[in-house]
């Protein structure tokens, strides 16, 4: 009996797990809801497409507006379409091919008439200098309350001072509904003075929506001319070598002439063109010097600031010397008992050395070779500006030497060779 019910039980199992996987098999044929795909929110006067994507004879699917200001745009058959949105509200759009049906809400939203400004070239004028400001606004303009300087709100653009207010600004012109422009004539001073609109309201297709206050700078007034300041990698040079020459400005500058649309560095005479880097401030050239001895000019030419303002002045344009001429060096050596007394000097701010040899030891003939002999002992002592004269005592053992001294100055020049003998007892 106990086998009969295990039997029976299992049966029934057998035919329940075989119904479900038949009902498993049978495919769902719908009908489907269909998802639009298309933007939330949208703007008035927009036009925006919305799709159902990849369908089964999307011919057979047709668009409609429900409800709510907006209109299709072409054609109202297939997998996507055109909506243009003509006024703030609520719009119900749908698809169906007979069966299947999607539906969708859009909202178009009001459009604050917010406000930005544009300018032309630099956006920097000089005092008497005029230029035109552009005014945009987000949505089509019905009313503006009030236009004209800002000359005592505290705004992001002067935080929480005094507004800049320099020179004039003309009449409000419109152009179309949403862009207008007035002239700015720069005046004293130096800064940014700023406009304030005042009840700005958009057209009732936007939602009439209204900007209480909205502000927008004007040109930046400078009348401040700029200067430059040259540095050199090094400042005094000679015939062969290269020195880097730095130009920075107090303020970003342009070429005064549009034609060349470069600034101008003149060395000793010759013109050449200066290299911007990644500062705006910075500007660099290369010099090879050349023959001569003394100090050379260093001019700009060719700059002037954003507002025209021409460059006031060169700071260090003489500070770069050229010296082809080598030093004049001086020595002398003396037993002084405890050890040996060695003057040496010279007529340049520079390096003076002196190495002692045995007596007989083959001299050395150059600078090169000079430096590159050990000898008994060496040494370099630094000779400041103007040239003189350092004395230093060398421990030597007693015996008959040769002393050479040797001489460079700042631009890299040797003097000649020079000797004495010394004898330390």
């Amino acid at each position: 009996m106990k086998n009969n019910i295990s039997l029976l039980l299992l049966s029934l199992f057998a035919v329940f797990f075989f119904t479900a996987c038949e009902d498993d098999d049978d495919p769902f044929t719908g009908p489907y809801r269909v998802s639009i795909l298309g933007p939330d929110t949208v703007a008035p006067e927009s036009t925006e497409q919305f799709t159902i994507g990849n369908f089964l004879n999307p011919e057979s699917y047709t668009w409609t507006v429900v409800d709510g200001p907006a209109e299709i745009v072409g054609s109202n058959t297939g997998a996507t379409v055109d909506v243009r949105f003509t006024s703030v509200g609520d719009v119900t759009l749908s698809v169906t091919n007979g069966q299947e049906t999607g539906t969708t809400t859009v909202e178009v939203e009001n459009v604050a008439p917010a406000v930005t400004g544009s300018l032309n070239d630099t956006g920097v004028l000089a005092s008497g200098m005029s230029d035109t400001v552009f005014f945009e606004f987000d949505a089509p303009v019905a009313e503006i309350g009030s236009f004209g300087f800002n000359t005592e709100d505290s705004t992001a653009f002067n935080e929480g001072g005094t507004p800049f207010v320099s020179g004039a600004i003309g009449d409000l012109v419109q152009v179309n509904d949403q862009l207008y422009y007035a002239v700015y004539t720069a005046g004293a001073g130096n800064g940014t003075s700023e406009v304030r609109f005042t009840d700005v309201v958009s057209t009732g297709t936007f939602g009439a929506d209204t900007v209480e206050t909205a502000y927008v700078q004007l040109y930046r007034v400078d009348n401040i001319a700029p200067v430059a300041d040259l540095a050199y990698s090094t400042e005094v040079a000679s015939e062969g070598s290269m020195v880097m020459v730095t130009t920075t400005f107090s303020e970003e500058v342009m070429s005064a002439d549009p034609a060349d649309s470069v600034l101008f560095i003149t060395v000793d005479g010759e013109r050449d063109t200066l290299m911007a880097t990644d500062d705006p401030l910075v500007y660099t050239y290369e010099y090879e010097v050349g023959e001569g001895d003394g100090p050379i000019e260093v001019g700009l030419e060719n700059v002037v600031d954003l507002a025209g303002n021409e460059l006031a002045g060169v700071n260090n344009a003489t500070e770069l010397v050229l010296d082809n001429t080598g030093p004049v060096v001086t020595g002398t050596a003396t037993d002084a008992g405890s050890g040996a007394s060695i003057a040496i000097g010279s007529s340049e701010a520079g390096t003076a050395m002196y190495l002692v040899l045995n007596d007989g030891a083959a001299a050395p003939t150059n600078a090169e070779e000079f430096m590159d002999t050990q000898g008994v002992a060496s040494r370099s002592v630094q000779i400041s500006a103007g040239g003189g004269v350092r004395t230093v005592t060398q421990a030597l053992a007693a015996g008959d030497y040769d002393v050479y001294f040797l001489a460079r100055d700042e631009a890299g020049n040797f003097s000649a060779i020079e000797t004495a003998d010394l004898l330390m007892d």
